[in-house]
């Protein structure tokens, strides 16, 4: 059967986030539970439902791109992607046909020029990595940029020392 690409409706987002979360769930990292990625996905999905796709085999949802738009200086960019496809139906191209698809949308709706994305290296594992998949369709790894991160409550309490230092050096 024919893969088809098409918009992501409502009812499709607890399919999509089932299979977000099998995709992402391996014995050594299981935080993407179904429950939490089917809000993860729905979140993204009403932030801009114009950038929402999904490959379909006959009424199985096998792949999914859903991302966001940012106005910035150059021109809107697309962010906050993510893109999935079923480890089965994966080496098959789906994966580029949701980019093609999502990223003509992002250009003929929203005049975007730039496209960004997060992508997981060889270090978190094999079955996760994408960087090579994103620089091998003309993306770009940006060296001079890194993710951040960290707890709300270990910078809460970091940055109120830190103010008291300063309030005190005063």
């Amino acid at each position: 059967m024919a893969i088809l690409i098409r918009p992501v409706v409502e009812d499709d987002l607890e399919k999509v986030g089932q299979l977000y979360s099998k995709v992402y769930t391996s014995k050594d990292f299981d935080k993407f539970t179904p429950a939490v990625s089917i809000e993860y996905i729905a979140w993204i999905y009403r932030r801009c439902p114009e950038l929402a796709f999904v490959a379909v085999d006959g009424q199985k949802i096998v792949g999914g791109y859903l991302a966001a738009i940012k106005p910035w200086f150059n021109g809107p960019h697309v962010v906050d992607g993510e893109i999935f496809v079923d480890n089965d139906y994966r080496r098959q191209g789906i994966g580029l046909r949701l980019t093609q698809t999502l990223l003509l949308q992002a250009k003929e709706k929203f005049g975007a020029s730039e496209v960004e994305a997060l992508a997981f290296t060889d270090e978190v594992g094999p079955e996760f990595s994408s960087v090579r998949w994103h620089e091998k369709n003309g993306r770009h790894i940006i060296k001079e940029l890194v993710l951040v991160e960290g707890s709300i409550e270990e910078t809460l309490v970091i940055i109120d020392q830190r103010i008291k230092r300063t309030s005190t050096q005063s």
